[in-house]
């Protein structure tokens, strides 16, 4: 398989799933590690413990409602893809000179309580 065709690899236990452009998911019996290992750091980005995402399918970076960044991947699917904590400044370094990207620069929003 052409490597412009996969945009996303997630972890699943000791394998990992390859998420193609069509929308087609196949296994791999390798781990995430040797995937990052194998896919050119230009193209493709570890984002979360769990996942690498190319990042010319990156469409956007918001944060949900209880406060998790997430990218959006121009995949159709209208699947999230969670960015770790640790990865957020990386991610966004890597984004922010790709016009093509909507980066939600939002602050958390508050929560709100309710009193008795």
């Amino acid at each position: 398989m052409p490597l412009a065709q996969i945009v996303a690899v997630e972890a699943l236990r000791n394998t990992s799933l390859v998420h193609l452009a069509s929308g087609e998911v196949l296994a791999d019996s390798r781990p995430l590690k040797q995937w990052e290992a194998s896919l050119p750091p230009a193209d493709y980005l570890r984002v979360h413990r769990g996942s690498i995402v190319q990042l010319d399918a990156v469409r956007a970076l918001d944060r949900s409602v209880t406060g998790q960044w997430r990218l959006h991947l121009a995949t159709g699917d209208g699947r999230v893809w969670n960015v770790g904590r640790q990865m957020l400044g990386v991610v966004r370094q890597h984004l922010e000179g790709v016009g093509t990207v909507t980066i939600d620069r939002a602050p958390r929003r508050p929560r709100t309580t309710t009193q008795p």
